[in-house]
């Protein structure tokens, strides 16, 4: 049997094989790993060679990679993805006596490889069977090697979070204080003592989570070691980067410490509150001027790194945390005032932090499905000036009229300036326009009750005519003609008839004449935002223009991708419903064009959402819904039938048939009885042969909703009608699917329509006053119910 110290040099040696260059070495390198893996002795002699220093470094680099994954998947049968075998509990304890000295390695990457493999253990054998790492770091952070403080700060960082309140009494009093020296030396690089503050705000976390249990002892962890953090943390927001002393990681780390202190302990930050607002007010300031010229307009450096755990440390990500700190403000009621104070001031540099960036510019350029997505007044994006946008909008919906006359003061301060630029030939001045036109154009309804209750003194037409229509000539900036374009439309309720006519004229013309697509499609949005405002039973003025819309809908479709049909659509749905008569023209392009697009995309939700709309708008429409119901028959048919539809129409596949059902339910509850009799005849024996034949769930299901449609909304037409291929009657027809889903053999969540078909069979069929139509099924139905009933019991039982 070979000796310990023999497989850990083969150990050694296997690595060295992986390292080379020559690709056949590493092949069979890494199948002797594989062998070697199964030791009991592998994670021990990985661990022995990456702490030691004497070896080579890349050796030990890919000895601590691998022990690391090693450690992930076979420390613990507890671990989620466990593999075996476990590592043995005497090498384990080898393993924790030898770990903590390797965080005194100089070379960095290893140090930060090291402090993870610690961390993963400490988080299974912390502190039951590793009761003296925790003392160990703590007493390392007083070393003069700075290498072995950067370590053991780092797996500080990831135990901490899982201290007891058993363990917090001993843990506060000596990391407390530690953890300020850390911070305000400048003995140490920036990033421990951003570190330092992070540590700092998981203790914090602590002791708030044990506030609920004893109030009186948080407090007092925390209150002998305040007024010295906040005093650091004043200093950190304010200095500036060139005196070494903080950046805008640091800064990042310290709002989000501020933001837990002033949440968690709200009366005790009152001491200290005047002046870290003011703090905290000139880092919104200084760096929101920052994050516009180096983002925004991509002027000077970029102040951005990755830390050591791949977090980005960006003026974005300083924003971010900014602006939650403003939010938590709000959010308590002692330094609500605080906020409300500085109404003007914060509009306006969240406006400024609503410029379109550059990087957002070249990304809707290329992608006009991002624009959209980012776009949408429901957007699931991320960005600052979303973010920005948010919060706006939550300052507006708290304090109305303090925000509504704090927006349109700092929009007035925006443009005034936009149009000192444009004087002086430079092209930032659209993007200011730009983000005013959103910032009011969100708040739409708190500007309009601003201006009815005259808090707000704005000529709004005159406003319009001045600035978003105006800019609807500036084909230079297209970003700004679709934000000028949308506000138009979000504001003509309150417009009078000439103003919404220059406004409709100009969309128009937009949608003839723009060559970039983004323009089309803000237009059709914006039409949309105008028959929203006006009413669709209220757009006289809107028919007229119906043509050129219908034209630019179809014209915008052709030039964008799949993923950015759901503008379109949304306009063509609510176009349909403005007249009657201007539909009837354009049926004959428009229902072959609902269909298939129902067809080519019933699997997109959103396409599919609003296509079902626009087909239910037309069968609604009482000019042309005998017509539309006519072209469905073929797609209905279609689910059953190989060889019904026209080759220029796409089959929908058999296991997405369900669709088609859902869609047919929804026709047949908007229709205006009568019914096209080709629709009753063509489909109903569709939907019966799916429900008689079928075993897949949600046909079933759907099915019998359809069926329950066909019950309530064309039963007289029903009941007379019988199948002229086996002369069998639609009520036997139900009959027979009522006794397939009462059958207790069939599955209970196949039969969710059930309760409701029975019901409505019997209430129409009573409507007819024809109850012999029944005959002496009806008792046939009940005697099924309860043997249905009495299984579903005898169930229940068989689980108690």
């Amino acid at each position: 049997m070979e000796s310990s110290s023999d497989l850990r040099s083969m150990i050694e040696q296997t690595l060295t094989m992986i390292i080379t260059p020559d690709q056949q070495l590493i092949e069979k390198g890494q199948t002797q790993l594989q062998a070697l893996e199964l030791l009991d002795i592998y994670a021990l002699a990985l661990t022995e060679i990456t702490i030691d220093t004497k070896r080579d470094i890349s050796v030990r680099q890919l000895a601590g990679v691998l022990l690391r994954k090693y450690v992930s998947k076979h420390w613990t049968k507890d671990i989620e993805n466990f593999i075996e075998p476990e590592v043995p509990e005497q090498v384990k304890s080898q393993i924790r006596h030898i770990l903590p000295h390797g965080l005194n390695e100089p070379n960095h990457r290893l140090r930060v490889g090291l402090a993870c493999v610690i961390s993963a253990v400490a988080e299974w054998d912390c502190p039951e069977s590793w009761p003296e790492l925790l003392p160990f770091l703590i007493e390392s952070l007083k070393s003069t090697n700075k290498s072995l403080i950067h370590g053991s700060i780092r797996v500080l960082t990831e135990i901490v979070r899982d201290l007891d309140d058993r363990q917090l009494p001993y843990v506060l009093p000596l990391l407390l204080p530690e953890m300020y020296r850390l911070m305000v030396s400048n003995e140490f690089n920036l990033r421990i003592r951003t570190r330092a503050i992070g540590v700092f705000t998981l203790l914090v976390s602590l002791v708030h989570d044990i506030n609920e249990h004893d109030r009186i002892l948080s407090v007092g962890y925390i209150l002998p070691y305040l007024s010295h953090y906040c005093e650091a943390f004043k200093r950190f927001l304010i200095a500036p980067d060139s005196s070494l002393m903080t950046d805008t990681g640091c800064r990042i780390e310290t709002i989000r410490a501020l933001t837990l202190l002033f949440k968690s302990f709200p009366k005790l930050m009152q001491q200290n509150a005047a002046e870290l607002l003011q703090s905290v007010w000139t880092c919104l300031t200084s760096n929101t001027e920052n994050y516009v010229a180096t983002v925004v307009y991509k002027h000077g450096e970029m102040d951005a790194s990755v830390d050591s755990d791949g977090e980005t440390l960006s003026f974005e990500c300083l924003i971010y945390s900014l602006f939650e700190f403003v939010q938590v403000l709000m959010d308590l009621s002692m330094y609500k005032n605080s906020v409300k104070s500085s109404m003007e001031e914060l509009c306006y540099y969240l406006i400024l932090c609503m410029q379109i960036t550059e990087e957002e510019f070249d990304s809707w350029s290329k992608n006009v499905s991002r624009y959209v997505e980012d776009e949408s007044d429901d957007s699931f994006s991320h960005s600052v000036r979303l973010s920005a946008l948010e919060l706006l909008m939550s300052i507006t919906s708290e304090f109305k009229k303090e925000a509504g006359i704090g927006l349109w003061k700092a929009v007035h301060r925006h443009l005034s300036h936009a149009e000192a630029l444009k004087a002086h030939n430079s092209s930032r001045w659209w993007k200011l326009h730009e983000a005013c036109l959103l910032a009011m154009g969100r708040c739409k309804q708190l500007l309009n009750d601003m201006i009815v209750t005259g808090y707000v003194k704005i000529d709004l037409e005159a406003f319009i005519r001045q600035v978003p229509l105006a800019d609807l000539s500036q084909f230079d900036y297209p970003y700004l003609v679709c934000q000028a374009a949308l506000f138009a439309g979000r504001f003509s309720r309150l417009l009078s008839i000439d103003v919404n006519r220059i406004f409709l004229d100009g969309i128009c013309q937009l949608l003839e004449h723009a060559q970039h697509p983004i323009i089309n499609l803000s237009s059709l949005r914006a039409f949309y935002y105008y028959c929203e405002e006006v009413g669709v039973d209220q757009t006289n003025d809107v028919i007229n223009y119906l043509p050129r819309i219908f034209e630019g809908i179809l014209a915008t479709m052709s030039r964008i991708p799949q993923s950015a049909y759901i503008w379109p659509l949304e306009s063509l749905a609510i176009l349909i419903s403005v007249d009657e008569n201007f539909v009837s023209t354009i049926e004959n392009r428009l229902s072959p064009l609902a269909i298939e697009l129902f067809v080519n995309y019933v699997q997109d939700p959103l396409i599919n959402g609003e296509t079902t709309a626009i087909i239910k708008g037309l069968v609604h429409n009482s000019k042309v819904s005998h017509l539309i119901q006519e072209r469905l028959i073929p797609l209905v048919q279609s689910i059953v039938d190989n060889n019904s539809v026209a080759s220029t129409l796409p089959r929908i596949a058999s296991s997405l048939a369900f669709s088609v059902l859902d869609l047919l339910t929804t026709v047949l509850r908007s229709l205006n009885p009568p019914i096209n009799s080709n629709l009753l005849n063509q489909t109903f024996p569709v939907v019966i042969h799916l429900l008689l034949t079928s075993d897949d769930q949600q046909i079933l299901i759907n099915g019998g909703e359809c069926l329950c449609a066909f019950l309530s909304c064309v039963s007289t037409d029903l009941f007379s009608w019988n199948d002229p291929k086996t002369n069998i009657s639609s009520i036997e027809y139900i009959l027979q699917v009522l006794a397939k889903f009462l059958d207790p053999k069939t599955p209970e969540n196949c039969c969710t329509f059930i309760g409701k078909l029975i019901r409505g069979f019997i209430r129409e069929i009573n409507k007819t006053n024809q109850p012999s139509l029944l005959g002496d099924t009806l008792g046939q139905i009940l005697k099924a119910v309860l043997a249905k009933l009495q299984s579903k019991n005898n169930e229940i039982e068989k689980l108690v």
